[in-house]
């Protein structure tokens, strides 16, 4: 009997034990969790919305202390975001949610759009702080010495072209092209009136304004244009030009730009403006490439270009852009002036130019 009832105290204080620590299991196991007021769209200046991660939080579907929160990068990918050098990885803030305990989380995503979620954002309202600040992405550069300047696209294409803000520095810029291609505004003038520094990057953008065609307005990486227009070649409606010596030296070399393509018969020059590489402009780059036109080209080179030669005029009518064509130019007639003419006073001084008969300042060779 006494043997039962140990057998029973045993079994009961077991089953005691048992259920206590269940009590105490699912007590443990239970997580609070905070509750995340209404979504609201924030409604400030979009530009004044640029942040960068601090590093100190994780990007989150959900405000990260909401049941059911999964995380989009965790803190250490928000570090890397922090000390980036890419303007890519900037966020643009655009929504905010306020759970019950007064936590603040911002709505974010990447300038390049790779992240999007709820970072915290601390406890003040209208403020960025915890694991996002705000950031200036562009330094503006007012006493720039290009402010001001008339440039010219350095090379017509798709690979530099303008946008509504230097590329990344706001949000969807990376793909906000103003133009996808300058090729057709190649020879365009453009006034650049602003200039900014890219923070990350320190790249240098200009904003620029055709004075031809204003739908090209935009930023421009500071590269892609030049203040020297000989420099500018559109393979579309242009043909590369140099004037080469009977020995073969190139003695300059220039480009015939926007020429027009020769007519349907390709007897004469027609209507239609070159747009496209390998169109016969032939006629019209005969009737640009006069020797008035090459006289001031080659000003100081001691050669003479004379565009009735057989070998040029050939050369000219079956240009097409894109071309490259080579012009044949002869020394000049120029007046050679001897050592022993600067003596001829006697006592070996030089004789002044303007004294020395039929000579020309400009044709002199020393």
């Amino acid at each position: 009997m006494q043997s039962s009832l140990k057998k029973s105290l045993y079994l009961g204080l077991a089953a005691l034990s048992f259920g206590a620590v269940a009590t105490v299991s699912t007590t443990a196991s239970a997580k609070s969790y905070a509750t995340a007021g209404a979504y609201s769209k924030l409604t400030i200046d979009a530009t004044k919305r640029n942040v960068e991660a601090t590093g100190t939080n994780a990007l989150y579907t959900k405000p990260g202390t909401v049941k059911g929160a999964k995380v989009v990068a965790s803190k250490a990918t928000m570090a890397k975001l922090a000390s980036s050098k890419k303007s890519a990885d900037y966020f643009r803030a655009y929504g905010v949610k306020t759970t019950n305990r007064g936590s603040i989380y911002y709505r974010v995503v990447t300038m390049d759009q790779k992240y999007r979620g709820y970072v915290y954002g601390g406890k003040v309202a209208d403020t960025f702080g915890g694991g996002i600040k705000a950031a200036e992405t562009t330094t503006a550069n007012t006493t720039d010495s290009m402010i001001g300047k008339t440039v010219t696209f350095t090379n017509p294409g798709t690979a530099n072209v303008t946008w509504t803000a230097p590329k990344y520095t706001q949000y969807k810029s990376g793909a906000a092209k103003v133009v996808k291609n300058t090729t057709p505004f190649a020879g365009d003038t453009l006034k650049v009136t602003k200039a900014e520094t890219k923070t990350r990057e320190g790249s240098l953008y200009y904003y620029v304004e055709d004075q031809q065609n204003p739908t090209v307005n935009g930023w421009i990486y500071s590269k892609a244009v030049t203040t020297d227009a000989s420099a500018v070649y559109n393979q579309a409606t242009d043909v590369k030009v140099n004037f080469v010596a009977t020995d073969g030296t190139t003695v300059k070399s220039t480009t015939l730009a926007k020429l027009t393509a020769n007519n349907a018969d390709n007897t004469a020059v027609g209507t239609a403006k070159a747009n496209a590489k390998g169109t016969a402009v032939g006629f019209d780059a005969q009737a640009k490439a006069t020797n008035d036109w090459a006289t001031p080209l080659l000003k100081g080179t001691g050669y003479d270009y004379n565009a009735a030669t057989a070998s040029n005029t050939a050369a000219l009518l079956s240009a097409k852009t894109g071309d490259t064509i080579n012009l044949t130019v002869t020394k000049g007639a120029q007046a050679v002036q001897s050592i022993a003419a600067y003596y001829q006073d006697g006592v070996n001084n030089p004789v002044k130019l303007s004294s020395v008969a039929a000579t020309s300042d400009a044709n002199l060779v020393y």
